[in-house]
Protein backbone atom coordinates (compact mmCIF):
# COMPACT_ATOMS: atom_id res chain seq x y z
CA UNK A 1 0.00 0.00 0.00
CA UNK A 2 1.04 3.45 -1.15
CA UNK A 3 0.39 6.73 1.04
CA UNK A 4 1.36 10.28 0.35
CA UNK A 5 0.78 12.79 2.86
CA UNK A 6 -2.44 13.89 1.92
CA UNK A 7 -3.65 9.90 1.89
CA UNK A 8 -1.60 9.34 5.25
CA UNK A 9 -3.47 12.27 6.93
CA UNK A 10 -6.45 11.29 6.03
CA UNK A 11 -6.14 7.66 7.38
CA UNK A 12 -4.84 8.83 10.28
CA UNK A 13 -7.80 11.17 10.75
CA UNK A 14 -10.63 8.32 9.96
CA UNK A 15 -8.64 5.75 12.44
CA UNK A 16 -8.37 8.07 15.29
CA UNK A 17 -11.76 10.02 14.49
CA UNK A 18 -10.05 13.49 15.06
CA UNK A 19 -10.56 16.28 12.03
CA UNK A 20 -9.39 19.06 14.19
CA UNK A 21 -7.22 21.90 13.08
CA UNK A 22 -4.81 21.05 16.17
CA UNK A 23 -4.27 17.83 14.98
CA UNK A 24 -3.34 18.67 11.36
CA UNK A 25 -1.03 21.41 12.83
CA UNK A 26 1.07 18.44 14.78
CA UNK A 27 0.96 15.63 11.76
CA UNK A 28 3.99 17.10 10.51
CA UNK A 29 5.62 16.62 13.71
CA UNK A 30 3.94 12.86 14.12
CA UNK A 31 4.98 12.05 10.70
CA UNK A 32 9.03 13.13 10.52
CA UNK A 33 9.02 10.76 14.04
CA UNK A 34 7.61 8.30 12.37
CA UNK A 35 9.86 8.24 10.03
CA UNK A 36 13.26 8.37 11.85
CA UNK A 37 11.63 5.07 14.00
CA UNK A 38 11.19 3.25 10.47
CA UNK A 39 14.95 4.44 9.69
CA UNK A 40 16.31 3.48 12.38
CA UNK A 41 14.86 -0.17 12.83
CA UNK A 42 15.13 -0.64 9.66
CA UNK A 43 19.03 0.25 9.03
CA UNK A 44 18.76 0.15 5.33
CA UNK A 45 21.68 0.98 2.76
CA UNK A 46 19.54 3.17 0.66
CA UNK A 47 19.82 5.92 2.99
CA UNK A 48 23.57 5.81 4.10
CA UNK A 49 25.56 8.61 2.88
CA UNK A 50 28.58 10.13 4.03
CA UNK A 51 30.51 13.71 4.40
CA UNK A 52 32.09 15.69 1.66
CA UNK A 53 35.60 17.13 1.78
CA UNK A 54 36.30 18.30 5.28
CA UNK A 55 38.85 18.38 7.84
CA UNK A 56 39.11 18.74 11.80
CA UNK A 57 40.47 21.97 13.20
CA UNK A 58 43.66 21.88 14.74
CA UNK A 59 42.98 22.56 18.54
CA UNK A 60 39.58 21.86 18.51
CA UNK A 61 37.67 18.87 20.13
CA UNK A 62 34.68 19.92 18.45
CA UNK A 63 32.88 18.13 15.50
CA UNK A 64 29.36 19.58 13.98
CA UNK A 65 27.29 16.70 12.69
CA UNK A 66 25.69 17.29 9.70
CA UNK A 67 22.44 18.72 9.66
CA UNK A 68 20.59 15.44 8.13
CA UNK A 69 22.15 12.99 10.84
CA UNK A 70 20.34 10.11 12.18
CA UNK A 71 22.81 7.62 13.19
CA UNK A 72 26.37 6.79 12.85
CA UNK A 73 28.31 3.84 10.93
CA UNK A 74 31.80 4.91 11.03
CA UNK A 75 34.39 8.02 11.52
CA UNK A 76 38.09 8.10 10.43
CA UNK A 77 40.81 10.45 10.08
CA UNK A 78 43.30 10.63 7.18
CA UNK A 79 46.77 10.06 7.97
CA UNK A 80 49.44 10.42 5.74
CA UNK A 81 46.73 8.96 3.07
CA UNK A 82 45.99 6.30 4.94
CA UNK A 83 42.53 5.84 7.49
CA UNK A 84 42.27 5.77 10.97
CA UNK A 85 39.10 4.81 12.44
CA UNK A 86 38.33 6.36 15.35
CA UNK A 87 37.03 4.48 18.45
CA UNK A 88 33.36 5.74 20.00
CA UNK A 89 33.36 6.09 23.70
CA UNK A 90 31.15 7.73 26.29
CA UNK A 91 31.39 11.03 27.10
CA UNK A 92 32.71 10.66 30.50
CA UNK A 93 35.35 8.11 29.19
CA UNK A 94 36.77 10.78 26.55
CA UNK A 95 36.49 13.13 29.63
CA UNK A 96 38.47 11.54 32.18
CA UNK A 97 41.31 9.84 29.21
CA UNK A 98 41.97 13.29 27.82
CA UNK A 99 42.07 15.73 30.71
CA UNK A 100 43.80 19.02 29.35
CA UNK A 101 42.11 20.10 25.99
CA UNK A 102 45.08 22.21 25.20
CA UNK A 103 46.93 19.45 24.32
CA UNK A 104 46.94 18.11 20.97
CA UNK A 105 48.29 15.07 19.46
CA UNK A 106 46.52 12.65 16.76
CA UNK A 107 42.96 12.09 17.23
CA UNK A 108 41.88 8.51 18.51
CA UNK A 109 38.42 8.15 19.91
CA UNK A 110 35.23 10.25 19.41
CA UNK A 111 31.86 10.60 21.91
CA UNK A 112 28.49 12.05 21.43
CA UNK A 113 28.46 15.68 22.83
CA UNK A 114 24.81 16.86 22.11
CA UNK A 115 22.22 16.79 19.42
CA UNK A 116 24.79 18.72 17.19
CA UNK A 117 28.54 18.04 17.48
CA UNK A 118 30.62 14.94 18.68
CA UNK A 119 33.69 15.30 20.59
CA UNK A 120 37.28 14.00 19.59
CA UNK A 121 40.21 12.96 21.65
CA UNK A 122 43.12 13.60 21.92
CA UNK A 123 42.17 17.55 20.69
CA UNK A 124 43.77 17.31 16.63
CA UNK A 125 47.31 18.69 16.55
CA UNK A 126 46.71 19.59 12.89
CA UNK A 127 43.98 20.01 10.46
CA UNK A 128 43.06 16.15 9.29
CA UNK A 129 40.62 15.58 6.59
CA UNK A 130 38.21 13.09 7.66
CA UNK A 131 34.80 11.37 6.73
CA UNK A 132 31.98 9.89 8.49
CA UNK A 133 29.42 7.40 6.82
CA UNK A 134 26.18 7.70 8.63
CA UNK A 135 22.54 7.19 8.15
CA UNK A 136 20.79 10.06 6.53
CA UNK A 137 17.31 11.62 6.93
CA UNK A 138 15.52 11.71 4.03
CA UNK A 139 13.30 15.02 3.11
CA UNK A 140 10.88 14.30 5.29
CA UNK A 141 7.06 13.49 3.99
CA UNK A 142 5.29 16.80 4.18
CA UNK A 143 2.39 19.66 2.96
CA UNK A 144 5.27 19.97 0.39
CA UNK A 145 6.82 16.85 -0.21
CA UNK A 146 3.84 14.53 -0.48
CA UNK A 147 5.68 11.75 -1.99
CA UNK A 148 8.95 9.92 -0.53
CA UNK A 149 10.59 6.51 -0.70
CA UNK A 150 8.98 5.89 2.47
CA UNK A 151 5.18 6.39 1.62
CA UNK A 152 6.14 4.35 -1.49
CA UNK A 153 7.72 1.46 -0.52
CA UNK A 154 6.67 0.98 2.95
CA UNK A 155 3.01 2.48 3.53
CA UNK A 156 1.76 0.34 5.78
CA UNK A 157 4.75 0.65 8.16
CA UNK A 158 4.19 4.06 7.78
CA UNK A 159 0.48 4.00 8.65
CA UNK A 160 1.05 1.77 12.06
CA UNK A 161 4.32 4.18 13.08
CA UNK A 162 2.22 7.50 12.52
CA UNK A 163 -0.32 6.16 14.11
CA UNK A 164 1.23 4.84 17.42
CA UNK A 165 2.66 8.23 17.62
CA UNK A 166 -0.08 10.03 16.69
CA UNK A 167 -1.85 8.15 20.09
CA UNK A 168 0.80 10.64 22.38
CA UNK A 169 -1.59 13.73 20.86
CA UNK A 170 -4.69 12.59 22.73
CA UNK A 171 -4.72 12.23 26.16
CA UNK A 172 -8.28 12.56 26.94
CA UNK A 173 -8.38 8.72 28.22
CA UNK A 174 -4.82 6.96 28.95
CA UNK A 175 -6.37 3.78 29.58
CA UNK A 176 -7.84 3.59 26.12
CA UNK A 177 -4.76 5.65 24.60
CA UNK A 178 -2.62 2.47 26.33
CA UNK A 179 -4.77 0.18 24.34
CA UNK A 180 -5.09 1.30 21.19
CA UNK A 181 -1.30 1.92 21.35
CA UNK A 182 -0.46 -1.64 22.10
CA UNK A 183 -2.37 -2.69 19.10
CA UNK A 184 -0.53 -0.76 16.81
CA UNK A 185 2.73 -1.12 18.08
CA UNK A 186 1.76 -5.48 17.23
CA UNK A 187 0.63 -3.78 14.01
CA UNK A 188 3.88 -2.05 13.63
CA UNK A 189 5.84 -4.85 14.75
CA UNK A 190 4.43 -7.02 12.24
CA UNK A 191 4.70 -5.29 9.60
CA UNK A 192 8.41 -4.38 10.26
CA UNK A 193 9.26 -8.39 10.38
CA UNK A 194 7.49 -8.06 7.05
CA UNK A 195 9.52 -5.03 5.74
CA UNK A 196 12.35 -6.89 6.84
CA UNK A 197 12.30 -10.07 4.75
CA UNK A 198 10.96 -8.21 1.93
CA UNK A 199 13.98 -5.39 1.73
CA UNK A 200 16.62 -8.61 2.60
CA UNK A 201 18.48 -7.93 -0.19
CA UNK A 202 19.33 -4.47 0.55
CA UNK A 203 20.16 -5.22 4.49
CA UNK A 204 22.17 -8.38 3.44
CA UNK A 205 24.31 -6.17 0.84
CA UNK A 206 24.60 -3.56 3.77
CA UNK A 207 26.03 -6.70 6.48
CA UNK A 208 28.79 -7.46 4.01
CA UNK A 209 29.86 -3.98 3.62
CA UNK A 210 30.25 -3.60 7.18
CA UNK A 211 31.99 -7.08 7.22
CA UNK A 212 34.43 -5.86 5.20
CA UNK A 213 35.00 -2.81 7.07
CA UNK A 214 35.65 -4.63 9.90
CA UNK A 215 37.46 -6.81 8.67
CA UNK A 216 39.85 -4.10 6.64
CA UNK A 217 40.10 -2.53 10.07
CA UNK A 218 40.87 -5.61 12.06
Amino acid sequence: MQYTYTTLLASCQNYCIDNSTEYETEFPKIVQLSEMRIIKDLNLSVFDTQTGAVTLTSGSQTVVKPSDFIAIQDFFILVSGERVYLQLRSKSWLDDYWRTSTATAQPLYYCDNTTTTWLVAPTPDAAYDYQINYIARPDPMSPTNTTTWLGDKLGELMLYATLINSMAFFREDVVAEQGITKFWENSYQTGMQQALRELAPLISAKDNQLTTLTTTRG
